[in-house]
């Protein structure tokens, strides 16, 4: 009889400290595999055109396009492979092709190309918004240099950005039932090819 008792006592606060710790878990996976995903994606979007005289930057667009798919296929992949208590798990990947001023680095206006992909069923209401203002505040021109200063900037930036989410199923939706998400956006690595 003492020993139902103890269980009466114990197993919910053990039930409880699990889908705690499967919360906490789940949100720093959200947090951190943005930024992984970032890691691993190599750019090699831009190609540099010359016609001998004058030359210009030329988008891949199959190439962004096919590393967008990939990044919201693997944003997902990676929540289901790290994730312990999250359902309706999402992804959204997008571009965003800028002008930039030659001479200062400033980015021109808006976007003069963008594209989006989505998975699952909150992919197309994730949000890159913020990351990608405050990346573009932080500065993603280009330098090109010469003689060890700088001549000009690169006349077109390109900028990825990964959002993935999810919503805790179980025991874990009690303690936080709205959509959990996490993006990135950065300037790809190795983005201009001759």
């Amino acid at each position: 009889m003492e020993a139902a008792v103890w269980c009466l006592l114990f197993i919910p606060c053990g039930l409880i400290g699990v889908a705690l710790y499967a919360l906490a878990h789940d949100q720093n996976i959200v947090q951190i595999l943005p930024e992984s995903l970032m890691r691993e994606t190599s750019g090699r979007v831009m190609t540099w055109r010359s016609d001998g005289d004058q030359g210009f930057f030329d988008i891949n667009q199959s190439r962004l396009d096919a590393l967008i798919e990939g990044l919201s296929d693997r944003g997902v992949t990676g929540l289901q492979r790290a994730s312990f208590k999250l359902g309706s798990l999402s992804s959204r990947a997008c571009y965003w092709v800028y002008e930039v001023d030659a001479a200062s680095g400033s980015v021109v206006d808006a976007a003069i190309a963008s594209d989006c992909r989505s998975r699952g069923a909150d992919g197309a209401s994730l949000s890159l918004e913020i990351s990608r203002v405050n990346r573009l505040t932080r500065g993603v021109a280009k330098p090109i240099v010469s003689g060890g200063g700088v001549v000009e900037f690169v006349s077109r930036v390109v900028l990825i950005g990964v959002a993935v989410g999810g919503r805790f199923e179980g025991l874990s939706q009690y303690f936080r039932d709205e959509l959990v998400e996490h993006g990135a956006v950065w300037v790809p690595r190795e983005d201009v090819a001759l």
